[in-house]
């Protein structure tokens, strides 16, 4: 059993089914959260219920074929989400690389691809949907040797990408091949805390692990025969997502399997049907998301000047919130350095009472780490430090002395902080900054740890690889550049974050957030979020408590995910320095993205070439509805790609 453990190719209205080299249009888009699904149909059969489905206004969401003997056969599963989408079936693997080719030249994402074999040829099946601005990297191979599958993990997990479909198939000459999608880290929702992906599993490993991984939700499997028997590939992410799974049944015990699933509420996401001793048989994965719609978010108040220009923005986010019942949302468009567009969405209590303003203060999450890189480079201009420097080397003499310390600590830069590269993967050692409990313990301080106290107890561990050689997302790494900041100017964080970078682009709301609710502030909106937790405060120990509201300690969070600001201050910001915290130069033209995700916090904001750049934030990041949060950034960016500026 091969463990594959890190962060696991492509960009890529009108619908078109691409079959054996044919065109076929279909027509329908629509909006929505329905789902159908099919099995062991042939490839005919595939199709017609994929046209049915788009005649409905859905789309393929996922694609499986498997050999059944003489000929192929087929699951599918159909969604209502409104993306455009295009779907190639039955290539081989050299028309199928040119259809990936074409797609990602319009800006289609590949989003499930299947090899299979069907009789004497192995073909492939592969969905596209549309990313409306390539902004995100991602990454697909097909048709990988099985002696070659380990290293083409191991160059993606290098990259900071992790798996989110990988599928085996036995070729008709008896080799292994696969076929897998890998995504950058941070596009997963944040609640996929880790994952993990095994490939040739045998069905007592595939069990095992299903036994032994308690908190871990699978998001994708396969089964192919080999010489050894079926094996089985597996990836598996952390989150709170309820979920069902059954591997070896025959079809009438996978239909039997698949009513009563369906009876209780939930839906399949993965089908895998393969052949074991002459029998078909099924794997497949179902799935309920926990989250009660018991606040639906309906008929929302809207503030702020209305621009009739910008309408459109206007229909999305009111459409976006009301498919997810999400409470409060904000969103600001600034082009050229004004602001044209700044709305408020929902409610700022509660009881619904107050419609939330459009300089509502938000917790903004991740968005943070680019203020906290702005000020390093701030400092850098101040000649109070060099992104060279040795990073904890500012932090104290002596703090590296102790001798079980990791030598390598002393090579970590200030740079490798900023790009992530500083030795610290929360796929192997999991993220300190959300294990406020253990640290306590260990430190014997009184909880919530402090900034200083996980600073301390990580530099206690082992670095997880040598700095400067991968890229894994650290929080913890933005945490220590915080306490840089606070040791080179001598001042808080935030202050220094306020006076010298804030303040001067008249963008006052940036502060530190409150863990509790009871300190929140006036225009602050509830956050909500299905999970409970232990609470991080010691009053309060033995309480299961709302995730956003003690299941963390965001206080401690300043530097990288927990700061509280409005969405016009970001756009502010977005207009001087560039994501990545650089400061902005006349006539520059880049695209950057960025996403934000807490239990009860969604937030994204943007840089265009075009001169526009924009901030959206949420009060929710998960509801009943299973719909995607992060598409929120292509309908934004396809509306003001057809705005007529006033």
């Amino acid at each position: 059993m091969k463990q594959l453990s890190a962060r696991g190719i492509l960009k890529c209205h009108m619908m078109f089914l691409i079959i054996g080299g044919i065109s076929l249009a279909l027509p329908g888009r629509a909006i929505g959260n329905e789902w159908r699904a099919t099995h062991g149909v042939d490839s005919q059969q595939l199709l017609k219920f994929i046209s049915d489905a788009s005649k409905a206004g859905m789309r393929p969401e996922f694609v499986q074929g498997f050999d059944a003997g003489d000929s192929a056969q087929f699951a599918a599963i159909a969604v209502k989400d409104g993306r455009e989408w295009k779907l190639s079936h039955a290539l081989d693997a050299k028309a199928f690389q040119q259809a990936f080719d074409r797609f990602t030249r319009q800006q289609y994402r590949l989003a499930c691809v299947s090899g299979y074999r069907d009789g004497v040829r192995v073909c492939f099946t592969g969905i596209w949907v549309k990313d409306q601005r390539p902004l995100i990297a991602w990454r697909a191979r097909h048709g990988i040797p099985a002696a070659d599958y380990q290293d083409v993990f191991d160059e993606s997990v290098k990259n900071n990408f992790m798996p989110v479909h990988v599928q085996g198939l036995t070729t008709p000459v008896g080799e292994v091949e696969f076929s897998a999608l890998f995504q950058p880290v941070e596009v997963q929702p944040v609640q996929a805390t880790s994952w993990i992906a095994r490939h040739n599993l045998s069905a007592t490993d595939y069990q095992e692990i299903f036994d032994l991984q308690k908190e871990m939700r699978p998001v994708s499997a396969s089964a192919y025969p080999t010489k050894d028997g079926t094996r089985f590939t597996l990836v598996m992410i952390k989150d709170q997502t309820s979920f069902i799974a059954r591997h070896g049944l025959s079809s009438d015990d996978y239909q039997k399997f698949f009513d009563t699933a369906v009876a209780d509420d939930f839906r399949p996401t993965c089908i895998s049907g393969y052949l074991e001793d002459g029998t078909l048989r099924y794997a497949a994965i179902f799935i309920k998301d926990r989250m009660p719609k018991t606040r639906p978010a309906t008929n929302h108040p809207v503030s702020g000047r209305r621009i009739p220009q910008l309408s459109p923005l206007d229909r999305i986010m009111l459409s976006f919130m009301r498919d997810r019942s999400i409470p409060a949302g904000t969103l600001s468009v600034s082009r050229n350095g004004g602001i044209p567009f700044s709305r408020g969405y929902g409610w700022s209590d509660d009881a619904r009472r107050h419609t939330l303003s459009p300089d509502a203060s938000f917790r903004i999450a991740s968005l943070t780490k680019p203020m906290t890189a702005a000020c390093i480079y701030k400092l850098e201009q101040e000649g109070k430090l060099h992104r060279s420097d040795s990073a904890f080397g500012y932090l104290g003499k002596g703090i590296l002395a102790d001798s079980g310390v990791d030598a390598r600590f002393r090579d970590i830069t200030i740079q490798h902080l900023l790009e992530h590269q500083g030795g610290f993967d929360r796929d192997k050692s999991g993220d300190p900054m959300f294990n406020s409990l253990e640290v306590s313990k260990d430190l014997s301080v009184p909880p919530p740890a402090r900034p200083d106290d996980i600073v301390r107890w990580m530099i206690g561990r082992p670095l997880d690889f040598t700095p400067g050689t991968q890229t894994h997302y650290s929080n913890f790494g933005y945490c220590v550049l915080g306490r840089i900041i606070e040791k080179v100017s001598g001042m808080k964080y935030v202050d220094y974050l306020r006076e010298h970078v804030m303040l001067p682009l008249n963008a006052p709301t940036v502060r530190v957030a409150s863990t509790l609710a009871e300190f929140r502030e006036k225009d602050e909106p509830i956050y909500y979020d299905p999970g409970k937790a232990p609470s991080v405060f010691a009053a309060d120990r033995t309480e299961r408590v709302p995730l956003p509201y003690g299941g963390f300690c965001i206080e401690s969070m300043d530097s990288h995910g927990g700061l509280l600001a409005s969405a016009p201050d970001l756009v502010k910001f977005l207009n001087q320095y560039w994501i990545d915290g650089r400061p902005r130069g006349p006539n520059e033209s880049k695209s950057h993205l960025f996403f934000g995700s807490l239990p009860g916090t969604h937030t994204c904001f943007v840089q265009r070439t075009d001169g526009v750049v924009w901030a959206v934030l949420f009060n929710q990041r998960a509801d009943s509805s299973n719909l995607d949060y992060n598409v929120i950034q292509e309908q934004i960016d396809a509306a003001l790609d057809e705005v007529d500026w006033p």
